[in-house]
C-alpha cells in the first residue's frame, strides 16, 4: 500500500508540472544563507550542502587569519613605515654574522627597496654626478671669462701706449702708468675677492629624506657585504650614498676607504694603475678621524695612508723630473751639451739654488 501511495504521489506531481518552477510546499526557511548547494526533495523536503568555509580544516579559518595578519601589518607600517626594512635588516645581520654574505646582501637590498621615500640611492648618485658636472662647467666658464678680461686689459694698455706714440716712457709717464696700473691692480684684487667663492665648485647637498638615517645604514651594511664579495666599486657607491644621507657616518667613510684600497689592489681603479685612489682613501680616513677624533682605527689609517701618499708623490716627482731631463737633453744634444753640464748647489744660508756650467773634460 505504501509503495502504491508513493507512486501515485509522483504521478500526480509529474502530471501537474509546468514550465515555471514553483517553491510552494518547500520549507525555504530551513535553507541557510551560507549554503552553496540546495536539494529540493520530492515530498517538500530540503537538504543543504555546507560550503567549504564551514568545514573543519577548510580555507575559511585560514583566510580570516591571513586577513587579520595583513591588517596588523598595515597598522604596524602606519606606526613605523620602515618596519619591513628593519625586518630585512635584522635578517641580513644574522646572515652576515654567519658568514653568508650573499644572503645578507640580498636582505639588505630588500631593506633598501622597502624603505619609503622620494628617491633611492641610484637616483641620489645620479643627481650628485649631474650637479658636479654642472659645477665643473660653471667654474671653467668663470676661468675663461677671467682670462678674457685680463687679455682685454693688456690690449687696452698696449693700445694706449701706442696711441701716445711712446716706445720708451719718461718718468712722468711712468708715474701716470704706474698709478693707473695700481688702480687696475686694486680693482683686480677686489674682483678676485668677489669671485673667489664663485670659482670654487660648490658641494652637492642632497634633498631631505624622511628616513635618511635608516636608509644610510642599509646602504652601508650592503657595502660591507660587497667588500666581502669582491664588489669593490659597488661597495664604494653604497658608502657614497650612506655619506650623502648622513655626513658624519664614520663607518661609511672607513668602508669606502677600504673599498678604494682594494680597488687599487685588484687593478679596477681608473687606468688600472692601483695608485690613483690613495688620495681618495686618505681623504676618507681623515674625514672619519675628523668626525670621531678618538677613533684609533681612523688615526692608524691616516698615518699609514699619509706615508703611502708621500711615497706616491715623491715617485711622481721623480718620474716628472726624469721626463723633463730627457726633454732637456734632447734639445741640448743639438749643441753638444746635456743637463749634466749644469750643476745646482743649494745655499744653506738662504735656501736658494745656484747653477754653474761645467764643460765636459
Amino acid at each position: 500500500k505504501r509503495r502504491n501511495a508513493a507512486a501515485q504521489q509522483v504521478a500526480t506531481m509529474t502530471s501537474s508540472a509546468t514550465d515555471q518552477f514553483s517553491s510552494e510546499g518547500f520549507d525555504l526557511d530551513a535553507v541557510s544563507a551560507a549554503a552553496d548547494d540546495v536539494v529540493f526533495e520530492i515530498g517538500g523536503g530540503i537538504s543543504a550542502a555546507p560550503n567549504d568555509d564551514s568545514k573543519d580544516g577548510g580555507d575559511g579559518g585560514d583566510s580570516e587569519k591571513k586577513a587579520e595578519k595583513e591588517k596588523k601589518e598595515k597598522e604596524k607600517e602606519k606606526e613605523d613605515p620602515c618596519a619591513a626594512s628593519e625586518a630585512h635588516k635584522a635578517e641580513g645581520n644574522a646572515h652576515f654574522k654567519a658568514g653568508e654574505y650573499l644572503d645578507a646582501y640580498d636582505c639588505y637590498t630588500s631593506a633598501v627597496r622597502s624603505c619609503p621615500g622620494p628617491f633611492d640611492g641610484e637616483e641620489l648618485l645620479r643627481r650628485r654626478d649631474e650637479f658636479d658636472r654642472k659645477e665643473r662647467d660653471r667654474v671653467m666658464g668663470l676661468h675663461r671669462a677671467e682670462s678674457e678680461r685680463r687679455r682685454k686689459i693688456e690690449e687696452e694698455r698696449y693700445s694706449r701706449r701706442k696711441r701716445e706714440g711712446r716706445k720708451e716712457k719718461d718718468q712722468t709717464s711712468d708715474d701716470d702708468d704706474g698709478k693707473a696700473a695700481a688702480d687696475e691692480n686694486e680693482d683686480d684684487e677686489e674682483q678676485r675677492k668677489k669671485d673667489e667663492a664663485e670659482k670654487r665648485p660648490a658641494e652637492f647637498r642632497p634633498p631631505p629624506h624622511p628616513h635618511g638615517k635608516k636608509l644610510s645604514v642599509y646602504h652601508c651594511n650592503r657595502a660591507a657585504c660587497s667588500l666581502q664579495l669582491g664588489r669593490h666599486e659597488e661597495s664604494a657607491d653604497d658608502c657614497s650614498v650612506a655619506i650623502l644621507l648622513e655626513r658624519s657616518y664614520v663607518k661609511a667613510y672607513l668602508r669606502r676607504m677600504a673599498a678604494y684600497e682594494r680597488m687599487m689592489g685588484d687593478g679596477s681603479g681608473s687606468g688600472g694603475s692601483g695608485i690613483d685612489k690613495t688620495e681618495e682613501a686618505l681623504n676618507d680616513a681623515r674625514k672619519a678621524l675628523f668626525y670621531d677624533p678618538n677613533n684609533a682605527n681612523a688615526r692608524r689609517n691616516v698615518r699609514r695612508l699619509e706615508r703611502m701618499e708621500a711615497e706616491r708623490t715623491e715617485k711622481l716627482k721623480e718620474e716628472t723630473m726624469g721626463k723633463l731631463k730627457d726633454l732637456g737633453n734632447s734639445i741640448l744634444g743639438n749643441f753638444g751639451m746635456s743637463l749634466d753640464n749644469f750643476k745646482t748647489e743649494k745655499d744653506p744660508n738662504t735656501g736658494g739654488y745656484s747653477i754653474s756650467f761645467q764643460q765636459n773634460g
